[in-house]
């Protein structure tokens, strides 16, 4: 957290003239603090919360650590339930203009629910913005701290650099297919829970699942990028089938053309391929 505590004291990390007053905007890429809602507007990923570093990714391939900005409110959550509330900006502190119950009632265990609650509380709390750049800001209140990032900066070093990283043996309990907007299928419910199966190595991605085996060459073309040898994929089938072609066909097509990939620490895996998805676990 170091680089980032630096890169937000502007002041500390920056060269100032001596003849001119010290300026949150000296540093390249530093901004103003925001006086309007409208000027922090987007999607913002969770980096930690009072000493807490959530996972990026959820057990469902999902953003569930979020501080999020639209119109005149935020949405948010932080591993558990979601909740949202209008809000705006007054005098540098992030100020609720209303007090909405949280939204969702999950049970998410003591830990977790506890979190819930302070987070929920400490937004409700008329937090300070005490620092702001292109891609980062951080809010106090009362000796706490909830540091956020834009998603593609926080993404960035869950991002595979070599194929090899990911060598050995994953399962998926789910893939999704997004069949229309706001709705997802999970292409593994025919198989009555039982997971596909995948063996990546170095140089190719083998995916097992029902009777069928589909063995694709790949590159890491960038980081968290996989690229797919499309006229050198391989299907294969072995006894009888459980599901129909169709269904999958559309299971094959995690591995058609290119894949998006990130790690969920400790041991997950996140896989994209157009309107499919699976979330991986070690074997």
């Amino acid at each position: 957290m170091a680089i980032f505590v630096c890169a937000m004291a502007l002041a500390a990390c920056s060269p100032v003239p001596s003849a001119q007053p010290e300026s949150p905007t000296t540093s390249a890429g530093a901004r103003t603090l925001p006086t309007a809602l409208s000027e922090i507007t987007g999607a913002w990923d969770i980096v930690s919360f009072d000493g807490h570093r959530p996972a990026r990714l959820d057990s469902d391939g999902q953003r569930h650590a979020f501080v999020d900005v639209r119109g005149d409110g935020i949405s948010f959550a932080i591993e558990c339930n979601y909740s949202g509330m209008r809000a705006g900006i007054e005098n540098g502190r992030l100020v609720a203009l209303s007090n909405e119950d949280v939204q969702t009632e999950m049970g998410c265990g003591p830990e977790r629910e506890g979190r819930d609650e302070a987070f929920f509380a400490f937004l409700r709390t008329s937090p300070a913005i005490v620092a702001r750049t292109e891609s980062a800001m951080a809010l106090e209140n009362d000796g706490v701290r909830l540091e956020l990032e834009r998603p593609e900066v926080r993404r960035r070093p869950l991002l595979p650099t070599r194929v090899s990283e990911l060598d050995g043996g994953w399962r998926a309990e789910i893939i999704y297919l997004r069949s229309q907007p706001g709705r997802t299928d999970n292409l593994l419910a025919e198989l009555n829970g039982a997971p596909a199966r995948f063996n990546i190595t170095s140089g190719q991605i083998r995916l097992t699942y029902d009777c069928e085996t589909v063995t694709a060459p790949v590159e890491l073309t960038a980081p968290g990028d996989i690229q797919v040898n499309q006229s050198a994929v391989q299907r294969s089938r072995s006894g009888a089938c459980s599901v129909t072609e169709a269904s999958r066909n559309r299971l094959a097509s995690l591995l058609a053309n290119r894949l998006s990939v990130e790690n969920i620490p400790p041991n997950g895996l996140y896989l994209e391929a157009g309107d499919v998805y699976a979330v991986l676990r070690r074997d």
